[in-house]
């Protein structure tokens, strides 16, 4: 959970798996690292999968570039 928690403090610029979509794919540290917007709310705003571990969350760290936040 540890490395989990320490992706909240680097920079990540998400891309989107479908435009529109609610999956996002990152690289981190030469790492595939996924990002989905759930059902809020319903469920958890985002969970994040990172080397086979998952953490649900409901504010992403001002730091990330998620496209359809940073559109908005």
């Amino acid at each position: 959970m540890d490395e989990l928690k320490e992706l909240f403090k680097k920079k990540i610029i998400w891309q989107e798996v479908d435009p529109g979509g609610v999956d996002f794919i990152a690289e981190v540290g030469g790492i595939k690292c996924e990002l989905r917007m759930n059902d809020f709310p319903d469920e958890p705003l985002y969970t994040i999968k990172y080397k086979g571990k998952q953490m649900d969350f409901d504010d992403a760290p001002d730091i990330w570039e998620i496209p359809s936040i940073a559109e908005g």
